[in-house]
């Protein structure tokens, strides 16, 4: 009996060194690209009327070549100064076009009045605008 656990605690000894993982494959720098492109419009006390077209805009130079084929979406926020930013995720005001395109209208939707709204850029990262005010 003493065999039989001997041989059985050999086999399982050796079959759990087989079962190990690979090592992880590293990853190439090009592959850890973060593209965040600043918002300069919107700019800071910017005032948008609802249901008007206005234009996002960000900067594009900063964006290198293996990204230039990355696309964004943009989504609305306002800060009600929990330390929340309360993104619309589920009504982005555009999405599926790219990054270097530097710019893109939106419409503006029907929300309340408030002069803390804001609109984040998303690609691989995101980036908000100063605060600006929605009107009426």
């Amino acid at each position: 009996m003493q065999l039989f656990t001997a041989l059985l605690s050999a086999l399982a000894l050796i079959s759990s060194t087989t079962a190990l993982p690979a090592p992880a494959v590293p990853v190439r720098r090009s592959e850890d690209i973060v593209v965040s492109p600043s918002i300069f419009e919107p700019a800071a006390g910017a005032s948008w009327q609802i249901s008007t077209t206005q234009y996002v805009k960000w900067q594009t130079s900063n964006i290198p070549q293996s990204a230039r084929n990355y696309t964004g979406s943009i989504v609305l926020g306002f800060d009600d100064g929990t330390g929340s930013e309360n993104l619309d995720y589920e009504n982005p005001l555009a999405h599926g076009f790219l990054l270097t395109s530097g710019g893109h209208p939106v419409t503006v939707p029907n929300v309340s009045p408030n002069n803390t709204y804001f609109v984040v850029l998303f690609g691989d990262s995101g980036n908000k605008s100063p605060h600006f005010t929605i009107t009426h």
